[in-house]
């Protein structure tokens, strides 16, 4: 299981050929994919404030369909404020955005599939796949 976030996501709405191969890989390994609330609304938000909104909506919609979403409870809040103090102690911010989905990733155990390993590679425990 591996946790996608918001690059690959539109990249893959994109039709970017690198993105549907390591998706391809994936699945060949049998591996499950999944997102979080908050690439959601990252995407979502791209959809409302583009030029082909209507359009946009459904290709996020269909692709978000074929994906489960990884819960943001009370632990992944747990596991979000840690982060966010943390890094916030060391003067390394990455977002709340990033905080938010690093911090529903560890609280699932799963790891992060991004280019936007810079950010995420702040945050120790948290264990990042770039594709």
């Amino acid at each position: 299981m591996v946790c996608l976030d918001t690059d690959i996501l539109v990249s893959l709405l994109r039709g970017d050929p690198q993105a549907t191969a390591y998706i391809r890989r994936l699945e060949s390994r049998g591996e499950t994919a999944y997102t979080t609330p908050v690439n959601a609304h990252e995407l979502f938000l791209g959809g409302w404030r583009s030029e082909r909104r209507e359009a946009n909506l459904r290709e996020i919609a269909s692709l978000l369909g074929d994906l489960s979403i990884l819960d943001f409870d009370l632990e992944a809040s747990f596991y979000t404020g840690r982060i966010a103090s943390k890094l916030l102690a060391e003067g390394h911010q990455i977002g709340t955005g990033d905080t938010l989905v690093a911090g529903i990733a560890l609280r699932h155990g799963q790891p992060i599939t991004t280019r936007n390993t810079r950010h995420f590679a702040r945050v120790p425990e948290l264990r990042i796949e770039a594709w």
